[in-house]
């Protein structure tokens, strides 16, 4: 059986000869429906905190990765920019050798920013499911989104100095060969 404010409030009682005086009982279920009322705005309060702090934290780690992204995009574009203005005297081997650790790098790259988008979007539909069952079991998920933001920020500076070495490599590479050909 539902029960609700209204069902309180409406229940009608047969007066017995020997029963409860039916002025105390209507006194209690007016208690009982304030504390019910009461309850009703505290768990609609609670959901609307929980929503909106979810929803602030996803989004700021959503903002977090896209600056990543935006910063991994800019350093490639500038390693390639450096690229094109090393000198043409270098030999085809050389040139070989330079483009096949830009492909590695470029595959390190495209690899770091698919984990960054399926993490994001991951992120975004858990944020949504803790939300709707926010009243039980909050601290539990909270510690499981943290540890999993902890294993994407880790798994990313990996994918970040990776590239970062392939990068160096490159530029050492391309200044050993300059050097060669002085």
């Amino acid at each position: 059986m539902n029960m609700s404010v209204e069902i309180i409030a409406n229940k009608q009682f047969h007066q017995a000869p020997q029963g409860y005086d039916i002025n105390e009982v209507n006194e209690f279920l007016d208690e009982i429906c304030d504390y019910l009322d009461y309850l009703d705005e505290q768990k609609a309060n609670n959901a609307d905190a929980i929503d909106r702090s979810a929803l602030e934290k996803r989004d700021a780690e959503i903002a977090r990765l896209q600056q990543l992204l935006k910063d991994a995009q800019r350093e490639s574009a500038e390693a390639k920019a450096k690229l094109a203005l090393a000198p043409k005297s270098e030999s085809a081997v050389n040139a070989e050798r330079a483009t096949q650790l830009l492909v590695n790098a470029q595959k390190v790259y495209d690899k770091t920013i698919a984990d960054a988008n399926k993490f994001a979007e991951e992120l975004k539909v858990k944020a949504k499911a803790e939300a709707d069952d926010a009243i039980g079991g909050l601290s539990e998920k909270k510690e499981l989104l943290t540890k999993e933001i902890g294993e994407l920020k880790a798994s990313f500076d990996s994918y970040h100095q990776k590239f970062q070495n392939v990068l160096e490599e490159v530029k050492k590479h391309l200044d050993a060969s300059k050097d060669k050909f002085k």
